[in-house]
């Protein structure tokens, strides 16, 4: 598995926010019964979807991560009960991923597979993840799985 390196620009992604334990597999509980009931409710939203995962300090909450399940918008009028997340400029390793398991196992084949004997560095910034499957939480919805990361230049 070799995958793409993609610079990005920063982006704002507006949705519903969870605390999740790792390896639980509950992202499609959030999809399914929070977020895709009201995504309408964001104005001049683009419809493409996106998974986004921060991680919390461990003293704070050990195994568990912040995810957000939205779609790119803005920070004015956010719904009641959302969140807007700014997703900072980047350099990412990307890697394709079939439905929202298939996110979990992408980004651990980056992490712990690629990343280690890549020369590359993770950033301390969101892991996320985006589809324009007309049903994100389906199981065979085509998602990108984007890792931040810093190249060996900017390591010196």
């Amino acid at each position: 598995m070799t995958p793409e390196i993609i610079d990005r620009d920063e982006f704002i992604v507006v949705g519903v926010r969870a605390v999740l334990e790792m390896g639980a597999q509950t992202t499609g509980n959030l999809w399914k019964d929070q977020f895709l009931p009201r995504h309408n409710e964001i104005a001049g939203a683009d419809r493409k979807y996106y998974g986004v995962f921060n991680s919390l300090p461990e003293a704070d909450k050990p195994g568990r991560f912040e995810y957000v399940a939205g779609v790119a918008g803005s920070l004015e009028n956010i719904p009641g009960g959302m969140v807007g997340w700014v997703i900072p400029a980047g350099r990412f390793a990307s890697i394709k991923a079939t439905g929202l398991a298939g996110i979990s196992q992408a980004c651990r084949n980056l992490l712990t597979d690629w990343l280690p004997d890549s020369g590359y560095k993770l950033v301390d910034s969101p892991i996320f993840a985006s589809t324009l499957a007309e049903h994100p939480d389906s199981p065979g919805a085509a998602w990108e799985v984007f890792v931040p990361i810093e190249t060996p230049e900017e390591l010196e």
